[in-house]
């Protein structure tokens, strides 16, 4: 076993070197520096070159560092070569507590021992509760290297227990108990911005966690690390990319067969693989080629045509990859496949847009990377998304791209470094695992690659140079550090979490790197401070027995009663939840009216309309819209200051005409009371906001008037137009609008200069609000007869949209 175990060390070496090599190889060739080979560079240029370091000595007179305990021993030395002696003109500020980067070469002992400059404690925090930072100084006291730590000061001074250890009996309940408090906290007042859930590691995150904020509707966003490409409908997309770029990668092709399209069984790929077993040198490509040959033997009828259209259709768009951008390649993929109608099956069945919007960002990515980067492909597409995965690059989840995306922020402690949040969830607080320091490392200061095993023994020098007490003392006080980190992000509420064997928190013995035992032990010590709460799963209701003999409930109800009031202590009063407020323009009206579907992508799941490349030619974008804005602008400009009304317009030619025609008709020489007026008028619990284009006076009468550009005007549109009006003279009546009420309404048609006389009906408008609005309360989007003729061909959402007509 040891000389197998030498040999596969040695082999290790040879691969490492031979990937060391080639890489430094294509980098000369190439004439490209990396990120460290920028430093190094320089720092092998001022030690080499002494008029070169006295040059920059002179143009830097002073150097400011921030976040210095994160820097590691070749940036000192850059640091050094580019300051006075003994860094006499340096300024650094850092915070050895928070040094949480060792992982990539970051030395504390830069900040604590070899920076000799005069040091400027800050003591006084303005981010959060005393409470919060009494728990992390305690907590990070008992690192023996801070245990002189001063206190911090809050300047906001004491919360009411701000702070809360949760344990439970397993992640399921730990992951529940973190849910329904964010509900919680959202019901009385919090939006869901205002809340982070950290971890150690989004990947090693129980998905207990994601399940159970899907399942209570808390809409979330992922950042840090690679957390984006861990979605399953990113790394779909990605496979059906990756295998258009080449057939023959076998890793992207089993994630396309077993995706949602094609759904191929464990049992079913086994098979198929199974054709090259002995065959030195066969792909799976080659393995699928041949059941194809056979007739798809190993799968359903209907799982074998989803296979073989899927990927003849990534075979298709690889041979067209030179004539085709990488945007074009994705729509076809997402289109064609059906893949965006899964996503959006998805959105409704989670009730969350997120997968839509994530598609959305690989769109925009890709458009990005090709404005970069005009002659690129999609090979070099794909090869950069792997290099940002491989790096572990930050790359967040698609927000909602409103103004305020109001979601939970699911983060890495070392992602959210730099931020703060009112209110902290620290979860999933267990133990370190034992590390390992008997592996395989490579010793940059000596041997290079240290191997453990040598001609059936240790090597001679293994002792000496492998990961001793002082690199192992290293790790163990970075972790430590790394919970400081996540201790400190939060303002007003911090929540540690954890799953814990024992039946109760006083059972809950403190052991080695236990650092969720040594909160808990902070949270029992200091009652004043914290609540410590014991996050066990109730029990089920007891069947009745057999005998119809019921068990006394008295005491099940009282203790379910003592729990929920440990969790959330009880208000002297109870404010009840308020109604929804529902917010409706007229368009918005229109739009549910027309299409209840569109208005949930457009106005609840706020899912940005596709880029026109997805719609077929004759809905995309015309000139109709540019013709529109330009004539209501010029008309707005001219009734509110006067001038020259032609002169004014800016834009095609056909709104010239219309303006020409305008100026001869009476209601063009009318007085004008207003242009553009808003209203904010409310029915109920709606709340209806609209703009008049003008409001003028005609024959002693108040006249509303709404401009309209439309290339066609029919019957329906007309009726439609009428609620609108009806809306403005319902306003005009509460007193909302200049000219008091019982005014005259009138559309007119600009394209043709013609004018629609519109009568008002006040309960006709507001029964109509009410009726939308109470369906939109209560989640009804629910297609109807009266949607039959919905123009699903012009609809920007129609490609993915389920309900879309055919």
């Amino acid at each position: 076993m040891a000389r197998q175990a030498a040999h596969a060390e040695l082999e290790a070496i040879e691969v490492l070197y031979l990937v060391y090599r080639t890489y430094e190889e294509a980098l000369t060739t190439d004439g490209l520096r990396d990120f460290d080979d920028l430093i190094l560079d320089v720092i092998d240029a001022l030690e080499r070159v002494p008029e070169f370091r006295r040059r920059c000595r002179e143009r830097f007179q002073y150097l400011l560092v921030d976040e210095f305990q994160d820097t590691n021993r070749i940036q000192l030395d850059l640091i050094r070569l580019l300051a006075a002696e003994n860094f006499g003109n340096v300024a650094v500020v850092g915070d050895a507590k928070q040094s949480i980067y060792g992982w990539r070469d970051a030395e504390i002992e830069n900040i604590r021992s070899r920076f000799g400059g005069k040091r400027l404690p800050l003591t006084h925090n303005r981010r959060s509760y005393q409470e919060i930072l009494d728990c992390a100084t305690a907590f990070i006291r008992r690192d023996p290297d801070f245990a002189d730590e001063p206190d911090l000061v809050a300047t906001r001074g004491t919360g009411e227990r701000p702070v809360t250890v949760v344990m439970a009996p397993d992640s399921r309940t730990e992951a529940r108990s973190v849910a329904e408090t964010i509900r919680r906290l959202y019901r009385g007042g919090r939006k869901f911005s205002d809340i982070a859930i950290l971890a150690h590691s989004i990947r090693m995150l129980p998905r207990d966690f994601e399940d159970e904020l899907r399942r209570q509707g808390i809409p979330y966003l992922t950042s840090g690390g690679s957390g984006f490409f861990d979605r399953q409908e990113i790394k779909d997309v990605l496979a059906m990319l990756r295998l258009t770029e080449n057939p023959m990668d076998d890793g992207a092709l089993v994630r396309v067969l077993q995706g949602p399209i094609v759904r191929l069984p464990d049992r079913g790929l086994y098979r198929m693989a199974a054709r090259r077993f002995g065959r030195r040198g066969m792909r799976l490509r080659d393995c699928f080629e041949a059941s194809r040959l056979e007739g798809f033997p190993e799968m359903d009828p209907k799982v074998a045509a989803s296979a073989a259209a899927l990927v003849g259709l990534t075979d298709g768009l690889g041979r067209l990859r030179d004539a085709l951008t990488v945007a074009d390649i994705l729509n076809r993929l997402l289109e064609e496949t059906g893949y965006l109608r899964w996503a959006e099956l998805r959105a409704q069945r989670d009730g969350s847009p997120r997968a839509l919007l994530n598609l959305r960002k690989v769109f925009q990515l890709a458009s990005r990377f090709e404005r970069e980067l005009a002659l690129a492909g999609i090979g070099d597409f794909v090869r950069h998304l792997d290099q940002v995965i491989d790096a572990e690059l930050p790359v967040g989840e698609a927000s909602e791209e409103s103004a305020a995306a109001d979601a939970v922020s699911l983060l890495t402690i070392h992602a959210a470094k730099g931020l703060e949040f009112p209110v902290v969830f620290l979860v999933n607080l267990r133990p370190a695992r034992a590390r390992d320091t008997e592996r395989l490392f490579f010793d940059p200061d000596g041997l290079g690659f240290v191997m453990k095993n040598w001609r059936g023994e240790k090597h001679p020098r293994y002792q000496s140079t492998s990961p001793g007490e002082p690199a192992v003392k290293l790790a163990i006080g970075e972790r430590r550090r790394i919970v400081y980190v996540g201790l400190t992000r939060t303002k007003d509420a911090l929540y540690v979490t954890a799953t814990r064997e024992e039946q109760s928190a006083r059972e809950v013995e403190m052991g080695e790197q236990d650092h969720f035992a040594e909160i808990l032990s902070w949270g029992l010590a200091h009652p004043e401070s914290a609540n410590v709460v014991e996050a066990e799963q109730l029990e089920l209701p007891v069947p009745r027995p057999a005998n119809g003999a019921a068990p006394d409930g008295s005491a099940v109800v009282a203790a379910v009663l003592e729990r929920m009031e440990a969790i959330q202590p009880r208000r002297p009063v109870e404010v009840p939840e308020a109604p929804l407020e529902i917010r409706l323009s007229f368009s918005q009206l229109h739009d549910f009216e027309i299409c209840p579907v569109r208005y949930r992508f457009s106005q609840v799941w706020r899912v940005p309309a596709p880029p026109d490349d997805l719609l077929p030619r004759f809905a995309r974008t015309t000139n109709a819209t540019e013709v529109g804005a330009a004539v209501h602008e010029a008309l707005a400009a001219w009734h509110a200051s006067g001038g020259d009304l032609l002169g004014r317009y800016e834009g095609p030619e056909a709104g010239r005409e219309m303006l020409s025609a305008y100026l001869a008709h009476p209601l063009a020489a009318a007085k004008t009371l207003g242009v553009e007026v808003g209203f904010n008028l409310r029915l109920g619990r709606t709340r209806v906001r609209g703009i008049v284009d003008r409001i003028c006076e005609l024959d002693g009468r108040t006249v509303l008037v709404d401009y309209k550009t439309n290339a066609t005007m029919d019957a329906s549109l007309i009726e439609a137009y009428t609620t609108q009006l009806r809306l403005y003279s319902l306003a005009a009546g509460r007193g909302l609008l200049p000219g008091g009420a019982g005014p005259r309404l009138v559309l007119f048609d600009l394209r043709r200069s013609h004018s629609v006389e519109v009568t008002a009906d006040d309960a006709a408008v507001a029964a109509r609000v009410a009726a939308v609005s109470q369906r939109i309360a209560q989640g009804d989007f629910v297609l109807g007869p009266e949607n039959a003729q919905r123009p699903c061909s012009m609809c920007a959402f129609r490609p993915i949209c389920a309900d879309a007509r055919t």
